[in-house]
């Protein structure tokens, strides 16, 4: 997972962080899943900071959850991108 902070954030890869992820789904609803994660790698931005990690330790229910969620972005997508060759 990547995510962007505002700000500098005094991450190094290898380090352990402890993390809430906020899934939003198309339904409607909304999950939190805590997860811990592995810093990778960090870039600078600027202004902000890109940070990359690997998951540690995540139940196999929640790994089900954020799989689910980038299906149906994924889908989202494809329907946004085919609207607009429509229109084209």
């Amino acid at each position: 997972m990547s995510f962007v902070t505002k700000g500098f954030v005094s991450l190094l890869p290898d380090d352990t962080l402890d993390c809430w992820v906020v899934i939003p789904f198309r339904n409607g609803t909304i999950e939190h899943i805590q997860v811990k994660g592995v810093v990778v790698r960090t870039v600078s931005l600027g202004n902000e900071m890109l940070i990359m990690i690997n998951f540690k330790d995540i139940a196999e229910t929640d790994r089900q959850k954020i799989i689910k969620y980038c299906l149906d972005r994924q889908i989202e997508l494809r329907k946004k991108d085919e609207r607009r060759e429509d229109e084209t």
